[in-house]
């Protein structure tokens, strides 16, 4: 087990689950804002995030780690609205936990990708969700933001806070 890795993933997974419920508070109309320079509005934003969960986790069980994860969002299996995004999340978390408990090492995948085979590290596709996730929950508090709906922070940042002090604060303490 390696406990940085799954600080890592439990930060990600606590970062959309914080951003998801504090947007199922808001209206229609708020779900609906965008911003320049974001993916585009914050359920969409949202639905982006957690069809991408999906599909990373069939990527990689495609190139050999089992996950078990299906893309039901991007085959239509449930609708793309904002109350599919909490099951996909909470079955995405699951999936996540697994890999990086039981997948400690680096391992190679084979990918196709546009008609070819390409070998590529586990690490490269844990490091994509991360980031990916990172970018897009950016995206919304900047359109929360610039619309006003969301409040600045003592720090200067914008609710809800989803730094890793914020998570490290949330945690139960063990000592």
């Amino acid at each position: 087990m390696n406990s940085i890795l799954d600080d890592l993933i439990e930060h990600h997974i606590w970062a959309n689950d914080t951003l998801l419920a504090y947007c199922e508070g808001l209206t229609p109309y708020h779900l609906a804002l965008t911003a320049p320079g974001t993916f585009g509005g914050v359920e969409a934003t949202l639905l982006h995030l957690a069809l991408n969960e999906e599909h990373y986790l069939n990527l990689i069980d495609r190139g050999g780690v089992s996950t078990g994860v299906r893309t039901t969002i991007l085959d239509g299996e449930v609708p793309r609205e904002l109350s599919s995004v909490r099951p996909v999340f909470a079955a995405t978390a699951d999936a996540w936990r697994a890999v990086a408990r039981s997948h400690p090492g680096n391992q190679l995948l084979e990918l196709e990708w546009e008609g070819d085979i390409e070998h590529v590290p586990l690490s490269v596709i844990v490091s994509q969700v991360v980031e990916h996730g990172a970018e897009h929950r950016t995206h919304i508090r900047a359109i929360l933001a610039a619309h006003g709906v969301a409040s600045e922070n003592d720090d200067g940042t914008t609710e809800p806070d989803l730094s890793a002090w914020a998570w490290e604060e949330s945690r139960p303490r063990t000592d």
